[in-house]
């Protein structure tokens, strides 16, 4: 009897436990359901990369060091690049036996393709492992093949490296993402496997296990007999960290290739670098989440596939499981008001007018345009009309839109930028975000960006591989095999991984049928929650861009491409939209080198002509570096060209303002990828000087002589002083600068002009630079027929039989130097010193690429 008494006393002990667990989950329920996302959910302090001091954007910062062998982009390569990061490629073959690292030094180094035993032997790549080593460079290696990655830890032969299913995880400090001391299951393996046997501690070695294979989980039967003793007592492990104790080169070490669908080691190599850069790369666990439904209510074509009040119901019970994963997560429904009236099947009729009428309060609701059309196609009046028709359709029917969000049919609008969308969006709805998957092009997901537009901020979408025909598991690549293999951990998970921002887009059609956007959604969000440590969170869209351009902040503004070059923007551009007109080439600096000249004269040449002048900046564009004019858009830029007359015209600009500025290489390759770039060349000394004078004669006052100025030591950037100093010392660095542009444009595309030659005998050094433009065209044109030298103004200029305006302006030209004081020679002295470091840079790097030395460079000493 009393055994019994106890036995029913913990009974009732268990079940009030039971009943108390129960209860606080209906407590965590009710707060997920009532809580109110605001900004201070969102940790602005996580996103470490976004922090001026530690943003890293230039492409000097991280080195890949792949072989020539491997000709298409690296899946390390396109990883970093899948974080918008900038990666400079360094190509080595198995046979060198040298290797140097330029300043600035990297701040990380990725050995891919096994070049890692290049560091390992010795004296192979002596010097860059010296650089590395005193400069504390950290590296993250990529091994898979086993005579290149036999080190530290023994690599167990590629046929043997193999395990069966579970990885598990250790508890090292690197791991962020991924948990700590954590069993991954289902984990295909295409890794080299290392071992670490009992006699060799790790600690020893400076070793540390990143990711352990139990030895139960090993395939004794694909390792050797004689070995199969040693791998038994072994720890195994397929990536570990080296603190460097041996070779002194601190390094993460991973044994698969990530060419394939192990989403673990993808995700461990994105860590790893994180790591080793003190975090200077991550932007943090938290992930913003928004799932857009668009057009809700169009209509089905088949009646299998129409929509029904079970799947309203469906969404609605799908909003609330997911608040498990994401506090206060809710579908965002997109409307064009006229499709309300189009039902074609009964059964959709019903479930429109349910959603429209009883359930509509359940979702927040974001506008189309009335009818679907497309603005590209509309003329401002019919655009407003289309607006406004959707705002009284919803007034109408009491439905609550969120105007700060809106989204534009097919993306029509968006980008390619049309004005009067942005405009319209701005004066009706009060839009301050959307969001499209065309920018900067449709394929590559993981490479969309943002930008901010006319003060709205345009957020990159993802789509999950559903689209409008997507309404049934056999219609998706692979069945529902593939659909499982893209959540967890192909690529639906990696737009998690990849984007602080994710913004999936879905067609109504997808949540008919078979439902397979909630089957999809639901596994990727449960996958992220119960495999990783990022945290989901759902935000209101004007705090999912704040977070964006945080992250990214060099995403403000746009970079415009080439819509004639992407058949999908070709179809989104308003009609009669041409190419023909854009430059074929660039005159891009520096200023004081005779680059006026140059365009004075090229622009006689029948085929030749230049952009037409600008009431602000007169004979040049400047579109490129001054954001007021980039801002503008492509069709202003073009509108600056003459409308090409014959095929054989040639359209070109000058702005010699573009060249030292470390954005436009980028932006002329965006939106001009076969360009050609053109540069003329002059003592950095006579240039900085030239310049100075140039300024000088339109001051009042001049508050410091060429000799002060250049001597001064001045720390206020803002200081007028200060930015004089830098405008005449600064473009004198050609190898800093035009190592930049060789970064962006290639050899073949670039043309530099000895400007000294230039200046003595023009006609000939224009013959050979057409020689090089049209190497087809015979007979070349003779410049020398038009161009003769003017005394009285001791310079080159056009026969007046050509021009009316034969010659340049009074401030061009050696005349206008000579009526000031020559340079003094101990001037010439300290500047000659000041640039010898990068002159001596820029002859190395000419030697090297085989590019004509221009005669002052030669005798620089």
């Amino acid at each position: 009897m009393f055994n019994v008494s106890r036995r029913f006393k913990r009974l009732l002990y268990l079940l009030f436990f039971l009943l108390c667990i129960l209860y606080v989950k209906y407590l965590h329920s009710v707060y997920l359901e009532n809580e109110s996302f605001s900004s201070v959910d969102v940790d602005f302090s996580e996103l470490r990369r976004s922090t001026k001091e530690n943003y890293i954007l230039s492409a000097d910062y991280i080195l890949l060091v792949k072989r020539c062998t491997t000709s298409s982009k690296s899946a390390s390569h396109a990883l970093l690049a899948s974080l918008k990061l900038q990666v400079k490629v360094k190509e080595i073959s198995d046979d060198d036996d040298s290797f140097t690292l330029s300043k600035p030094l990297p701040y990380l180094i990725i050995l891919d393709d096994n070049t890692i035993v290049h560091f390992l032997k010795e004296p192979i790549y002596q010097i860059a492992r010296n650089v590395i080593i005193a400069n504390s460079v950290p590296i993250v290696a990529i091994c898979a093949n086993f005579e290149q990655c036999n080190y530290h830890a023994r690599a167990l032969p590629p046929a043997i490296a193999y395990y069966k299913s579970y990885v598990r995880t250790s508890d090292h400090e690197l791991l962020e993402i991924l948990k700590q001391r954590f069993v991954y299951e289902n984990i295909s393996s295409t890794s080299l496997v290392f071992s670490l046997s009992p006699q060799s501690k790790e600690t020893v070695n400076g070793i540390q296990p990143l990711v352990e294979i139990p030895a139960n989980n090993v395939d004794l039967n694909k390792i050797p007999e004689n070995m199969r003793s040693e791998v038994k007592k072994s720890k195994l492990i397929s990536a570990y960290y080296d603190s460097g104790k041996v070779d002194s080169i601190p390094k993460v070490v991973l044994g698969n290739d990530l060419k394939g669908n192990d989403w673990l080691y993808k995700v461990l190599f994105l860590e790893a670098c994180n790591y080793v850069t003190k975090r200077k790369l991550s932007f943090g666990l938290t992930r913003l989440i928004q799932v857009d439904i668009d057009d809700v209510l169009m209509p089905a074509k088949l009646r299998e596939n129409a929509l029904t009040k079970t799947d309203i119901n469906e969404l609605i019970k799908f909003q609330k499981s997911v608040s498990s994963f994401i506090p206060n997560f809710g579908l965002k429904l997109g409307f064009c008001g006229d499709f309300f009236t189009r039902g074609r099947h009964p059964e959709e009729i019903e479930a429109f007018k349910y959603l429209a009428r009883s359930r509509k309060d359940e979702f927040t609701w974001f506008p189309h345009l009335f009818r679907h059309y497309q603005p590209h196609n509309l003329t401002f009046n019919k655009l407003r009309e289309e607006m406004l028709e959707n705002k009284k359709f919803a007034a109408k029917y009491g439905i609550k839109v969120d105007g700060s969000y809106a989204v534009s049919p097919h993306h029509s609008g968006v980008y390619p930028v049309v004005h009067i969308l942005y405009q319209l969006w701005k004066d009706i709805w009060n839009v301050s975000v959307t969001s499209t998957e065309q920018y900067p092009h449709l394929k590559s997901s993981h490479g969309r960006k943002g930008f901010i537009y006319n003060d709205i901020s345009v957020l990159p979408r993802q789509v999950l591989g559903l689209y409008t025909r997507t309404l049934r598991f056999n219609d998706y690549p692979g069945g529902i095999l593939g659909l499982e293999r893209d959540v967890r951990g192909g690529d639906s998970f990696m737009t998690i991984l990849l984007n602080p921002v994710a913004i999936y887009m879905t067609h109504i059609g997808n949540y008919g049928a078979d439902r397979l956007a909630l089957y999809a959604l639901r596994n990727l969000f449960h996958f992220v929650a119960t495999n990783t440590n990022l945290k989901l969170r759902s935000a209101s869209p004007a705090q999912m861009a704040q977070y964006h351009f945080n992250v990214f902040p060099e995403q403000t503004l746009p970079v415009w491409t080439m819509p004639c070059d992407d058949k999908r923007h070709m179809e989104i551009v308003p009609k009669g939209f041409k190419c023909d007109s854009f430059p074929q080439m660039i005159i891009v600096g520096p200023q004081k080198t005779g680059t006026s000249a140059f365009q004075f004269f090229l622009s006689a040449h029948p085929d030749f002509s230049t952009s037409l002048p600008s009431d602000q900046s007169f004979e040049e564009i400047q579109f490129f570096n001054n954001d007021g004019y980039y801002l503008k858009g492509i069709d202003w830029y073009k509108s600056r060209f003459p409308i090409m007359a014959r095929s054989s015209q040639v359209n070109f600009e000058k702005s010699a303002s573009y060249y030292d500025k470390y954005k436009v290489p980028h932006r002329i390759k965006s939106l001009l990828p076969n360009v050609k770039i053109l540069m003329l060349l002059r003592n950095p000394i006579d240039r900085a000087y030239s310049w100075y004078l140039n300024e000088v004669s339109k001051m009042e006052k001049v508050s410091l002589t060429f000799s002060e100025l250049i001597r001064s030591n001045l720390t206020d950037p803002d200081a007028p002083d200060f930015i004089f100093r830098s405008k005449v010392l600064t473009p004198g660095f050609y190898f800093k600068h035009i190592r930049r542009w060789l970064e962006t444009f290639a050899l073949k595309s670039v043309y530099f002009v000895d400007a000294d030659f230039f200046a003595e005998k023009p006609a000939e050094e224009l013959q050979k630079f057409i020689k090089w433009f049209r190497p087809e065209e015979k007979p070349v044109f003779n410049f020398s027929t038009i161009i003769e030298f003017n005394k009285e103004k001791g310079l080159y200029c056009l026969k007046k039989s050509v021009s009316a305006k034969n010659c340049l302006g009074a401030s061009k030209g050696r005349s206008f130097s000579q009526s000031y004081d020559k340079l003094l020679p101990v001037d010439r002295e300290f500047l000659r010193n000041f640039y010898m470091a990068d002159m001596q840079n820029l002859k190395l790097m000419f030697e090297k690429k085989n590019i004509s030395i221009p005669t002052w460079l030669r005798t620089w000493r």
